[in-house]
Protein backbone atom coordinates (compact mmCIF):
# COMPACT_ATOMS: atom_id res chain seq x y z
CA UNK A 1 0.00 0.00 0.00
CA UNK A 2 2.84 2.38 1.08
CA UNK A 3 4.66 1.78 -2.83
CA UNK A 4 1.45 2.11 -4.25
CA UNK A 5 1.09 5.49 -2.17
CA UNK A 6 4.96 6.39 -3.32
CA UNK A 7 3.83 5.20 -6.80
CA UNK A 8 0.60 7.82 -6.91
CA UNK A 9 2.47 10.57 -5.49
CA UNK A 10 5.46 10.61 -8.12
CA UNK A 11 2.62 10.34 -11.36
CA UNK A 12 1.13 13.59 -9.16
CA UNK A 13 4.55 15.01 -8.82
CA UNK A 14 5.07 14.35 -12.84
CA UNK A 15 1.79 16.00 -13.84
CA UNK A 16 2.88 18.94 -12.23
CA UNK A 17 6.18 19.81 -13.78
CA UNK A 18 4.93 18.77 -17.04
CA UNK A 19 2.23 21.23 -16.59
CA UNK A 20 4.49 24.16 -15.52
CA UNK A 21 6.90 23.66 -18.62
CA UNK A 22 4.83 22.00 -21.69
CA UNK A 23 4.69 24.04 -24.65
CA UNK A 24 1.28 22.25 -25.69
CA UNK A 25 -2.31 23.28 -24.17
CA UNK A 26 -5.88 22.35 -24.59
CA UNK A 27 -8.01 25.61 -26.33
CA UNK A 28 -11.28 23.99 -26.00
CA UNK A 29 -12.99 20.78 -25.03
CA UNK A 30 -16.89 18.98 -25.74
CA UNK A 31 -18.27 16.28 -23.25
CA UNK A 32 -21.23 14.30 -24.36
CA UNK A 33 -22.79 13.94 -20.81
CA UNK A 34 -25.35 11.53 -22.18
CA UNK A 35 -22.44 8.95 -23.36
CA UNK A 36 -22.37 5.75 -20.75
CA UNK A 37 -18.84 6.00 -19.45
CA UNK A 38 -15.98 4.54 -19.15
CA UNK A 39 -14.75 3.44 -22.70
CA UNK A 40 -13.84 0.01 -23.04
CA UNK A 41 -12.36 -0.44 -26.57
CA UNK A 42 -11.10 2.33 -28.99
CA UNK A 43 -9.74 2.66 -32.82
CA UNK A 44 -6.68 4.67 -32.78
CA UNK A 45 -6.01 7.18 -35.77
CA UNK A 46 -3.87 9.81 -36.15
CA UNK A 47 -3.94 11.53 -40.11
CA UNK A 48 -0.32 12.68 -40.83
CA UNK A 49 1.15 13.20 -44.49
CA UNK A 50 4.72 11.54 -41.85
CA UNK A 51 4.21 7.37 -41.51
CA UNK A 52 6.63 7.73 -38.44
CA UNK A 53 4.52 10.34 -36.59
CA UNK A 54 1.45 8.26 -37.06
CA UNK A 55 3.06 5.38 -35.77
CA UNK A 56 4.32 7.38 -32.71
CA UNK A 57 1.60 8.84 -31.99
CA UNK A 58 -0.77 6.05 -32.23
CA UNK A 59 1.52 3.53 -29.84
CA UNK A 60 1.80 6.32 -27.55
CA UNK A 61 -1.76 6.09 -26.92
CA UNK A 62 -2.75 2.94 -27.32
CA UNK A 63 -0.30 2.27 -25.00
CA UNK A 64 -2.10 5.13 -22.83
CA UNK A 65 -5.59 3.37 -22.88
CA UNK A 66 -4.32 -0.55 -22.11
CA UNK A 67 -3.04 0.81 -18.88
CA UNK A 68 -5.64 1.95 -18.12
CA UNK A 69 -7.89 -0.96 -18.98
CA UNK A 70 -9.55 0.18 -22.56
CA UNK A 71 -8.56 -2.37 -25.56
CA UNK A 72 -6.94 -0.13 -28.33
CA UNK A 73 -6.40 -0.98 -32.01
CA UNK A 74 -3.56 1.00 -34.00
CA UNK A 75 -5.43 2.32 -37.29
CA UNK A 76 -1.59 1.42 -38.76
CA UNK A 77 -1.93 -2.11 -37.87
CA UNK A 78 -5.01 -2.18 -40.30
CA UNK A 79 -3.41 -1.20 -43.37
CA UNK A 80 -6.38 1.79 -43.79
CA UNK A 81 -5.33 4.61 -45.76
CA UNK A 82 -3.09 7.14 -44.27
CA UNK A 83 -4.29 10.82 -45.54
CA UNK A 84 -7.90 11.33 -44.36
CA UNK A 85 -10.02 7.93 -44.80
CA UNK A 86 -13.66 8.36 -44.78
CA UNK A 87 -15.18 7.82 -41.36
CA UNK A 88 -17.54 5.45 -42.72
CA UNK A 89 -14.17 3.09 -43.67
CA UNK A 90 -12.83 3.64 -39.85
CA UNK A 91 -16.35 2.72 -39.22
CA UNK A 92 -16.48 -0.60 -40.47
CA UNK A 93 -12.70 -1.28 -39.50
CA UNK A 94 -13.81 -0.55 -35.82
CA UNK A 95 -17.18 -2.26 -36.09
CA UNK A 96 -15.54 -5.75 -37.76
CA UNK A 97 -13.45 -5.48 -34.67
CA UNK A 98 -15.84 -4.83 -32.29
CA UNK A 99 -14.21 -1.63 -30.73
CA UNK A 100 -16.49 1.06 -29.53
CA UNK A 101 -15.18 4.15 -30.67
CA UNK A 102 -12.77 5.51 -32.85
CA UNK A 103 -10.38 8.50 -31.71
CA UNK A 104 -8.95 10.60 -34.34
CA UNK A 105 -6.38 13.34 -34.55
CA UNK A 106 -5.38 15.33 -37.23
CA UNK A 107 -3.90 18.78 -38.19
CA UNK A 108 -6.18 21.98 -38.54
CA UNK A 109 -3.96 24.92 -38.27
CA UNK A 110 -0.13 26.10 -38.27
CA UNK A 111 1.70 29.41 -38.77
CA UNK A 112 3.22 32.20 -36.70
CA UNK A 113 2.50 35.40 -35.20
CA UNK A 114 4.07 38.12 -33.54
CA UNK A 115 3.73 38.09 -29.53
CA UNK A 116 4.33 40.73 -27.27
CA UNK A 117 5.94 40.11 -23.82
CA UNK A 118 4.91 42.43 -20.67
CA UNK A 119 7.98 44.65 -19.48
CA UNK A 120 8.80 43.16 -16.24
CA UNK A 121 9.97 44.46 -12.81
CA UNK A 122 12.73 43.12 -11.03
CA UNK A 123 14.57 44.67 -7.96
CA UNK A 124 17.80 46.15 -7.86
CA UNK A 125 19.83 46.72 -4.55
CA UNK A 126 22.41 50.05 -4.52
CA UNK A 127 24.81 49.58 -1.61
CA UNK A 128 26.69 52.50 0.36
CA UNK A 129 29.19 52.83 3.57
CA UNK A 130 27.08 54.09 6.87
CA UNK A 131 27.74 56.47 8.97
CA UNK A 132 28.28 54.15 12.45
CA UNK A 133 30.27 50.88 13.16
CA UNK A 134 31.16 50.79 9.52
CA UNK A 135 27.72 48.82 8.97
CA UNK A 136 27.13 48.66 5.19
CA UNK A 137 23.24 50.15 4.57
CA UNK A 138 21.05 49.44 1.18
CA UNK A 139 18.03 50.68 -0.25
CA UNK A 140 15.70 48.93 -2.63
CA UNK A 141 14.75 49.99 -6.08
CA UNK A 142 12.33 48.55 -8.52
CA UNK A 143 13.12 48.68 -12.64
CA UNK A 144 11.37 47.71 -15.80
CA UNK A 145 12.91 45.80 -18.48
CA UNK A 146 11.50 46.96 -21.83
CA UNK A 147 8.92 44.35 -23.61
CA UNK A 148 9.34 43.39 -26.81
CA UNK A 149 8.57 41.19 -29.54
CA UNK A 150 9.29 37.53 -30.46
CA UNK A 151 7.89 35.41 -33.68
CA UNK A 152 5.58 31.88 -32.29
CA UNK A 153 5.53 29.24 -34.16
CA UNK A 154 2.13 27.15 -33.78
CA UNK A 155 0.22 24.35 -34.60
CA UNK A 156 -3.09 23.52 -33.85
CA UNK A 157 -4.91 20.07 -33.79
CA UNK A 158 -8.01 18.20 -32.90
CA UNK A 159 -8.78 15.46 -31.51
CA UNK A 160 -12.02 13.59 -31.61
CA UNK A 161 -13.66 10.49 -29.85
CA UNK A 162 -16.79 8.95 -32.03
CA UNK A 163 -19.30 6.42 -30.98
CA UNK A 164 -18.46 3.65 -33.79
CA UNK A 165 -22.48 2.53 -33.77
CA UNK A 166 -24.01 5.71 -34.34
CA UNK A 167 -20.53 7.91 -34.86
CA UNK A 168 -21.84 10.71 -32.50
CA UNK A 169 -19.26 12.57 -30.75
CA UNK A 170 -18.73 11.98 -27.08
CA UNK A 171 -15.51 13.95 -26.36
CA UNK A 172 -13.45 16.18 -28.85
CA UNK A 173 -10.25 18.68 -27.64
CA UNK A 174 -8.16 21.65 -29.83
CA UNK A 175 -4.80 21.74 -28.56
CA UNK A 176 -2.39 24.28 -29.65
CA UNK A 177 1.46 23.39 -29.60
CA UNK A 178 4.22 26.93 -29.56
CA UNK A 179 7.48 26.63 -30.92
CA UNK A 180 7.19 22.93 -31.00
CA UNK A 181 11.00 21.54 -31.22
CA UNK A 182 9.46 18.12 -32.90
CA UNK A 183 6.34 15.50 -33.36
CA UNK A 184 7.37 13.91 -30.60
CA UNK A 185 7.70 16.28 -28.36
CA UNK A 186 4.04 17.48 -29.24
CA UNK A 187 2.79 13.81 -29.30
CA UNK A 188 4.02 13.16 -25.54
CA UNK A 189 2.77 16.21 -24.10
CA UNK A 190 -1.11 16.13 -26.51
CA UNK A 191 -0.74 12.62 -24.31
CA UNK A 192 -1.07 13.57 -21.34
CA UNK A 193 -2.91 16.66 -21.79
CA UNK A 194 -6.27 14.21 -23.41
CA UNK A 195 -5.36 10.74 -20.96
CA UNK A 196 -5.58 13.79 -18.02
CA UNK A 197 -9.02 15.26 -19.33
CA UNK A 198 -10.22 11.47 -20.48
CA UNK A 199 -9.87 10.62 -16.72
CA UNK A 200 -11.39 13.71 -15.40
CA UNK A 201 -14.73 13.40 -17.66
CA UNK A 202 -15.13 9.73 -16.45
CA UNK A 203 -14.34 8.13 -19.85
CA UNK A 204 -11.18 6.38 -18.93
CA UNK A 205 -10.39 4.83 -15.69
CA UNK A 206 -7.22 5.79 -13.74
CA UNK A 207 -4.14 3.43 -14.03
Amino acid sequence: MCRNKYFSLLLFASAMLFSSCSNTRLTDTYLNNAYPKPLQSVLVVCISEQETTRHLFERRFANEFELRGCKAVESNSLMLPMMKPPLEVLQEAAAKRQLQAILITHLVATGEREVYHAPKPYMEKFYRGGEYYSHWRYRRSIIYAPGYYTRQQFEKLETRIHETATNRLIWSAVSESRDPESSQEIIEELAVLVIRELEKNGLLSEP
